[in-house]
């Protein structure tokens, strides 16, 4: 049994691709060790993750992940146990969101989940889905 988790915050500070570049390199590289995989989407200075894995390793890194000072308005949008992975193709994939990659033509989704009063659950985790399924077979793969 894994332990399924998602997470919406704020970055403090604008992340370029050569930061966003470590980001992932660090993240996969503790990942591997923590045996989790997960997806990070970042869209105008916001980021929404999930993480998958065993709990104790799981919530470890979490506690890491709010005491970042990289980021606030650290905020769990989703928690629920899994029988297998959903995001298992990456020790962590990371997908840039803007509006010209946006199927439904509204910009700003991860910020719509943000200001949500209920469902927040529902739009992170279909946001991640569509994601994954879009990019399943591109360049986010594990080699």
């Amino acid at each position: 049994m894994f332990l399924q988790v998602a997470y919406v915050s704020r970055a403090v500070e604008t992340f370029d691709q050569a930061r966003l570049d470590r980001l992932l390199r660090h993240s996969r590289r503790n990942n591997r060790k923590l045996d989790l995989t997960g997806l990070l989407l970042y869209e105008n200075g916001l980021f929404l993750q999930v993480l998958e894995g065993p709990p104790n390793a799981l919530w470890r890194l979490y506690k890491v992940i709010e005491a970042d000072p990289s980021h606030t308005e650290v905020e769990k949008v989703a928690e629920r146990p899994i029988r297998e992975r959903e995001f298992g193709l990456w020790r962590m994939g990371l997908g840039i969101l803007n509006s010209t990659d946006s199927d439904s033509g509204v910009d700003d989704r991860i910020r719509s989940i943000l200001k949500a009063s209920d469902a927040k659950s529902a739009l992170a985790l279909d946001l991640l889905y569509r994601f994954r399924e879009r990019e399943a077979q591109a360049s986010l793969k594990l080699p």
